[in-house]
C-alpha cells in the first residue's frame, strides 16, 4: 500500500508496512459526519429499542485492531458510505498460541493477568474479550455460572480475577460473586449489568444494589473499552475491597 498525496493524511496511525485492502460500499442514506465520529463506540445504534445491541461494528473494529489493521469510514448524507478495512500482510502464515478457552494470546499492555469473563451475551462476551485481550489481559469464557465454576475447578486453570454479568441463565452473576467471596475470599470479582435501564426502581434495581456488598464492584452497561480495562486493573491493584478512585469501577 502506498500513501501519498490526500492518502497520506487518510493513513495518519499506521504502521509501516504492507496492507491488503478490502472496501464495502454502499449507495444508501449515507452518514453526517457527527454519526460517523460514533459509529464504533461499543452500544451506540441508531436502531430502535430492542432491535440491536450497537455491538457489531464495535466487534469489528476490536477485531481489526487487534490484528494490527485499520479501518477508514467515508460517508455523506444522500452519498452512500465506504468501510476501508486495511489489514497488515505478513510474508509466512503466523502460528499463535492458545488459550484454552480457544481465545487468540494477547500482546503485551496494561495487564498480564487472567481474566474469566462471563457473560450469556454474545456479542457483549466479545466485546469484552477484544477490548481486554487488547489490553494485554489474558481471557477465558463462559456463559453461564456453572461453566465459571467449572473452569475455576479445573486442575492447572489460572484466573486473576472474575467479570460477570448480574443477569445470567441458571445461577446469577450475584449468586457466583457470593460463592466465590465464601470459597476464595482473594478473587476480585467485577459486576456488569445494564439491568438498571429496565428496572423498577422500587422493586429491581435498588433492590439487586441493595443486595451487594458495599466492597463489590460494578461496571454498567454501556461501558467503554478503557472504563472496563482500568475498572479490572484496579480490581486487581487494590483487591475486591478496593477503595473507590481512578480505577473506573464503581463500588456498591
Amino acid at each position: 500500500m502506498a500513501a501519498s498525496g490526500r492518502s497520506r493524511r487518510e493513513h495518519v496511525g499506521f504502521e509501516p508496512g504492507r496492507y491488503s485492502v478490502i472496501d464495502a460500499t454502499d449507495t444508501g442514506i449515507g452518514m453526517h459526519p457527527a454519526l460517523v465520529a460514533r459509529i464504533f463506540e461499543p452500544f451506540f445504534t441508531t436502531k430502535t429499542r430492542g432491535r440491536g445491541t450497537g455491538l457489531g461494528l464495535s466487534t469489528v473494529y476490536g477485531i481489526v485492531h487487534q490484528n494490527g489493521g485499520q479501518i477508514r469510514v467515508t460517508s455523506e448524507p444522500r452519498r452512500g458510505t465506504t468501510m476501508r478495512v486495511y489489514l497488515p500482510l505478513v510474508d509466512e502464515a503466523a502460528s499463535l498460541p492458545r488459550h484454552p478457552s480457544g481465545t487468540a494470546a494477547p500482546r503485551a499492555g496494561l495487564g498480564h493477568e487472567a481474566v474469566l469473563v462471563v457473560e450469556d451475551d454474545d456479542e457483549v462476551r466479545t466485546l469484552a474479550m477484544l477490548a481486554l485481550q487488547h489490553h494485554g489481559y489474558e481471557v477465558l469464557q463462559a456463559s453461564n455460572a456453572v461453566e465459571a465454576l467449572s473452569i475455576l475447578s479445573h486442575p492447572g486453570s489460572r484466573v486473576d480475577v472474575v467479570l460477570a454479568d448480574v443477569m445470567l441463565p441458571g445461577p446469577s452473576g450475584q449468586r457466583l460473586a457470593d460463592l466465590l467471596e465464601m470459597e476464595r475470599p482473594e478473587m476480585p470479582v467485577v459486576l456488569m449489568s445494564g439491568f438498571g435501564d429496565d428496572a423498577d426502581p422500587t422493586a429491581g434495581w435498588l433492590g439487586i444494589r441493595a443486595g451487594w456488598s458495599s466492597g463489590r464492584r460494578f461496571v454498567g452497561k454501556p461501558f467503554g473499552v478503557q472504563q472496563l480495562a482500568t475498572a479490572i486493573r484496579g480490581a486487581l491493584d487494590a483487591g475486591s475491597g478496593a477503595q473507590t478512585g481512578a480505577d473506573g469501577g464503581d463500588h456498591l
